[in-house]
């Protein structure tokens, strides 16, 4: 510390009171800012000191309070996950565990991660201890929530379903939980909703070959619905349906009549694929002619075809008598 020089002065004449005055002033002067300066390094340790005391997390645990984070993870889990606890601010390899389960220890459940089976609803929380030590702290407690029902497939029926079907449609959606599952179904014909079909059947609409059929299958479990998905089919090409109709034989002309139908309304296009010599057939009409000779007397097998000109085929065999 400096000290300003400062002249005494002997009492007696030629001091007058305001020089000494000034002299007691400068004298003073070093010990005030002294003094200041000890008091501001004390109040600056002190905010620092309560600073840093704030800054630390304390959470609470059951044998006092640490300056440690212990946290089950997931936070919501649900039944059939994989469940971890996270402790931070000491390393994992100085603690042992105990999982409890609706306040009741688990037997041999003392590792980092739990992975017994537990209910929707149960209490879980775990109690970490010091190696070496007899302190020991209890986690926050977690409840397993419901688990949303998934579907795991859908399919209709039947495949490549044709004008006039009935389709149905087939879900397996088991629930994690246990819990009983129904199903919201939607039913579209070519992307519009069909009014009035909610169930898993749908018959009684009018389809054509070509539209496509979708249903959106949505699960519930009585707490909460799981994803929808949806499924489709395209209506095939139906195949036509033949007949044998009536038969004459006249002026030594044999015809028979052949009935057919395409449930699409396609125009059919009929052939012979098996015939005595000298048959002939319309392929417009499907009318069968025949001018048998004498030696044609007995039964003949014909097979008859048509097409739909889409893929759809039938054939169909039927027998003449010539006698």
């Amino acid at each position: 510390m400096r000290y300003l020089p400062v002249r005494l002065q002997k009492k007696g004449r030629g001091a007058s009171p305001r020089r000494k005055l000034k002299r007691r002033y400068i004298l003073i002067t070093p010990y005030v800012l002294l003094g200041a300066i000890i008091l501001i390094i004390l109040f600056s340790t002190v905010v620092k000191k309560s600073s840093q005391k704030q800054s630390v997390p304390i959470p609470s645990a059951v044998s006092g309070t640490i300056p440690y984070v212990i946290e089950i993870k997931p936070t919501a889990p649900q039944k059939g996950d994989i469940i971890g606890v996270d402790v931070r601010g000491i390393s994992p390899e100085e603690l042992s565990y105990q999982w409890i389960v609706n306040d009741i220890e688990i037997a041999g459940a003392n590792s980092r991660t739990f992975s017994e089976p537990v209910n929707k609803g149960a209490r879980l929380k775990v109690r970490i201890t010091f190696k070496g030590k007899a302190e020991s702290y209890i986690s926050k407690e977690v409840i397993v929530k419901n688990t949303p029902p998934e579907i795991l497939s859908a399919k209709l029926s039947p495949n490549g379903p044709k004008k006039g079907d009935t389709i149905k449609v087939t879900v397996d959606a088991p629930d994690r939980d246990g819990d009983s599952v129904s199903f919201k179904y939607e039913w579209f014909k070519n992307g519009e909703p069909i009014t009035g079909k909610d169930a898993d059947t749908l018959d009684d609409v009018v389809f054509s070959r070509g539209d496509k059929i979708s249903v959106s299958i949505k699960p519930f479990d009585g707490e909460e619905y799981g994803r929808t998905i949806n499924v489709y089919e395209v209506i095939a090409n139906s195949p036509p349906v033949i007949k044998e109709g009536k038969s004459s034989l006249d002026n030594g002309v044999y015809t028979l009549t052949l009935n057919g139908h395409d449930p699409d309304g396609d125009t059919l296009t009929y052939s012979l694929k098996q015939a005595p010599k000298g048959i002939e057939i319309n392929p417009s009409t499907g009318m069968i002619t025949w001018r048998p000779r004498p030696e044609d007397a007995g039964v003949h097998n014909i097979l008859v075809s048509a097409a739909d000109g889409h893929g759809g085929e039938v054939q169909a065999g039927f027998s003449i008598s010539i006698k």
